[in-house]
């Protein structure tokens, strides 16, 4: 079973596009694709999950049997947000990464009906969303191991030129039972590049433009400043924060107070909180180091953190 918001497909009513995307369904879902068969291979057989500006289905290749996540754009708001453009790309990103803990792709094409579509890899688990939620606490083992592959994908993405620019729990899947029992070779996938950047590639979105979810957004992006790659470490500094404190560093009432204290406030350090108090100091000083305000305080690579955090689980003997 895929939680709702896996494949970067996320409720409208707990994504907060900085943007502004419409939730009114549009008129042409009123006519159900399940059943049909789009680009003569994908038999359509039920929806995982509708968002902003797409719908993702449970598909089949017909050939082959395999079973694919087929994201389907909104052909009311696609125009305006330049969905196309985006979802060209996601389908760039992708296809350069080529790693285990990526989501893989297989095709895209476009409906009968002009909207686009992109099949990708299906993920059969919870995001880590699901996992923050229904735990109360996460294993530390499970924890590392989800933070080992994250980076490890992020790390190759960052080599290829590629940010992903909306990491965030969501975004991850487990390939595994809630129980951490692992069904693959890793932990976690990372989805949804539909936000990312590619280097040396034509900008879509203005410089000072905000994209992403605000709870993760770096100050450099709340800012409207320029970025890189080091906003993934940033919101992977929350993430961990998350997971190991049981709270996010920023709460606010809305996304323009968010985006205030990521740019002008210090979170409390993870160690006072109750939770992560007990855990071990390397690691509070890593989560805090990439929560800097600037992106020149941060760990600079991914691998960087992949290194801590591996040498912390050896260290506190977690297999």
């Amino acid at each position: 079973m895929t939680d709702s918001s896996s494949h970067g497909i996320v409720d409208p009513r707990n994504r907060h596009r900085l943007q502004g995307s419409p939730h009114r369904l549009p008129l042409t879902l009123k006519h159900s694709v399940l059943g049909r068969v789009v680009g003569g291979t994908y038999r359509i057989n039920s929806k995982i999950a509708t968002g902003g500006m797409s719908t993702v289905y449970l598909a089949r290749h017909v050939h082959t049997g395999e079973l694919v996540a087929l994201k389907i754009l909104r052909q009311d708001v696609a125009a305006a947000l330049r969905l196309g453009d985006r979802l060209l790309i996601e389908m760039q990103a992708y296809q350069l990464i080529d790693h285990p803990a990526i989501v893989k792709t297989h095709s895209m094409g476009t409906l009968e009906d002009g909207r686009m579509f992109l099949a990708m890899e299906f993920v059969n688990g919870p995001s880590l969303r699901r996992l923050i939620k229904e735990k109360t606490s996460i294993p530390l083992d499970l924890a590392f191991h989800i933070l080992e592959d994250v980076a490890r994908g992020l790390h190759a993405a960052h080599k290829r030129g590629v940010f992903h620019r909306d990491l965030k729990p969501a975004n991850i899947l487990l390939p595994q039972t809630l129980r951490g029992q692992p069904t693959s070779e890793v932990a976690a996938k990372i989805v949804d590049f539909g936000l990312a950047r590619i280097a040396n590639t034509p900008r879509i979105t203005a410089t000072d433009q905000v994209m992403g979810t605000p709870q993760y957004v770096s100050p450099e992006q709340a800012a409207g400043k320029p970025f890189d790659h080091r906003v993934d470490i940033y919101a992977l500094g929350v993430m961990m924060y998350e997971i190991f404190a049981g709270t996010q560093p920023f709460r606010g009432n809305n996304p323009k107070e968010l985006l205030r204290k990521h740019v002008l406030m210090s979170p409390v350090p993870m160690r006072k909180l109750p939770k992560a108090a007990r855990l071990p100091r390397k690691l509070n000083k890593l989560v805090m180091k990439c929560l800097e305000k600037h992106p020149g305080d941060r760990p600079q690579e991914m691998g960087e953190i992949l290194d801590v955090i591996r040498k912390i689980r050896l260290k506190t003997k977690v297999a």
